[in-house]
């Protein structure tokens, strides 16, 4: 298992393991986007698998968790975290207050890098075909047909 930036956790209620290929630098787009439905009764936090292409970067990050109701969106949880000495491979953690009764509720997470990161080329791990049935990535609201490798706790 690949390092947490956290205390390491023996269980996710989803884990995307697959991935090829790697999302457009988020320096260079506004917000990156993964769709999901939540299989776990609560959840409390969202994780990215990085891409640096071997550099060591430092960046501040948001990440927004919206509930989708047909067209409709409600922001629930926003997180802003600043990352030192971000490492190739490492996978980085937004934790958010608990979410009860979230199993079955389809939700929408979104990641940008504040203008002041905009220099650090992020880049996020992700399988290009669409093998997660029950969601997709979306680069600024444009449906791609892939999938970012996330995990929910």
């Amino acid at each position: 298992m690949l390092d947490d930036p956290l205390p390491s956790r023996s269980h996710y209620c989803l884990e995307q393991g697959l991935f090829d290929t790697i999302s457009p630098g988020l320096n260079k787009i506004k917000q990156l986007s993964q769709s999901f439905i939540a299989p776990c009764a609560a959840l409390s936090s969202f994780s990215v698998h990085v891409a640096t292409r071997y550099q060591t970067l430092s960046a501040t990050m948001v990440f927004k968790l919206y509930r989708q109701n047909g067209t409709d969106q409600e922001l629930l949880r926003q997180v802003r975290r600043n990352f030192d000495h971000i490492i190739d491979d490492q996978w980085l953690t937004f934790e958010f207050e608990r979410i009860d009764e979230a199993r079955d509720q389809q939700y929408v997470a979104t990641l940008s890098v504040e203008p002041s990161s905009a220099e650090n080329n992020i880049h996020l791990w992700l399988k290009l075909k669409d093998l997660y049935g029950l969601g997709q990535m979306s680069i600024e609201q444009l449906k791609v047909g892939s999938d970012l490798q996330f995990r929910l706790d």
